[in-house]
């Protein structure tokens, strides 16, 4: 899938011009979710491998389609809640990639090490670590967005076991 990065004004733009205002529209919009560990670990999901859905087979960051009068920070906390029972607050935005017929949006978020996580759609669900993700099966902007969301958690310099404690956006 053909991609171009457009990167979000150092975590300063909450994405709202994105927002779906007519149910006609065909603007095609996504969203994705880095949920990053205090040791850069980041939970991916393994899509399930059937031909009519999109990514069959490869590992992504949990999230989904924005649905029409939602903005894309509702619908990425929404579809972590759905596909993963994670929670999600105070999502940061993190890079806008412009996708065949759309936009690609990416948050992430420190992982709050309490709530549980759980696989509710795909093959499995797992934090995995970057050094792994070069050898898993994924479309070719995950490893770039994973840097990216690394380099925003050490921005932020959040230390170990005070991933909760960050500051709304």
């Amino acid at each position: 899938m053909p991609w171009s990065v457009d990167r979000a004004t150092r975590g300063l733009n909450d994405f709202s011009p994105f927002v779906i205002t007519s149910p006609q529209t065909s603007i095609h919009q996504v969203v994705g979710v880095v949920l990053l560990r205090d040791d850069g670990a980041a939970l991916l999901q393994h899509r399930d491998d059937i031909s009519t859905i999109s990514d069959p087979g490869l590992w992504v960051f949990p999230g989904g389609h924005v649905e029409w009068g939602e903005t894309p920070r509702e619908c990425a906390a929404r579809e972590m809640e759905e596909e993963t029972c994670y929670r999600c607050h105070n999502l940061r935005p993190l890079i806008r990639l412009a996708i065949e017929g759309g936009t690609l949006l990416f948050f992430w978020k420190n992982y709050d090490g309490r709530q549980p996580v759980a696989c509710r759609e795909g093959q499995g669900l797992e934090f995995i670590d970057r050094r792994k993700v070069e050898s898993l099966p994924k479309q070719s902007y995950l490893t770039n967005v994973f840097d990216l969301a690394l380099a925003a958690q050490k921005r932020v310099n959040v230390p170990v076991g005070a991933a909760n404690q960050l500051p709304p956006p």
